[in-house]
């Protein structure tokens, strides 16, 4: 049995499809159309001779642009210069290049056998030096005796 009500002043729709299940959604406006990603080379990657649409999106030169105007791509309008300012906005600005961390390795210790391996970072996020506990396997199997005296017969 369905049962629809709906409340006008919070614009709230319940809809009882059973009476132990109620679903509720808000109706109202729907937004604005959101931005279209431009991919036709694989990586929403702006191209010289593409034609954009107000609204496309694509990124260029680590930061991402919106078409303000309809037209085809050239290097005169190019995101991020000054004459591609009628045509892009800014959606995403590209950041500041961080300085790299280093990572080292740091002490090797051999562990009790049966204990478990661990790695540290003694040094700091941005000079990694790595500590590592690795635990003593078990005796292996006696050897074959001497290397030297071996005869390899196919």
């Amino acid at each position: 049995m369905s049962s629809v009500e709906i409340d006008k002043e919070s614009k709230l729709v319940v809809i009882e499809t059973t009476p132990r299940r109620v679903d509720v959604s808000r109706s109202g406006t729907p937004g604005p159309a959101g931005l279209r990603w431009r991919d036709d080379v694989g990586s929403g990657a702006w191209t010289v001779d593409t034609t954009y649409a107000v609204r496309d999106a694509c990124a260029y030169a680590g930061a991402s642009y919106r078409c303000l105007v309809a037209h085809v791509a050239t290097a005169d309008n190019t995101p991020g210069t000054l004459g591609g300012a009628a045509y892009w906005a800014v959606v995403a600005a590209k950041g500041t290049t961080g300085t790299p961390a280093t990572i080292e390795i740091g002490t090797v210790t051999t562990g009790a056998p049966g204990s478990e391996a661990t790695v540290e970072n003694v040094g700091t996020p941005a000079a990694v030096v790595l500590e590592f506990t690795i635990p003593k396997g078990p005796q292996g199997l006696p050897g074959l005796g001497d290397m030297q005296t071996l005869v390899y017969d196919p």
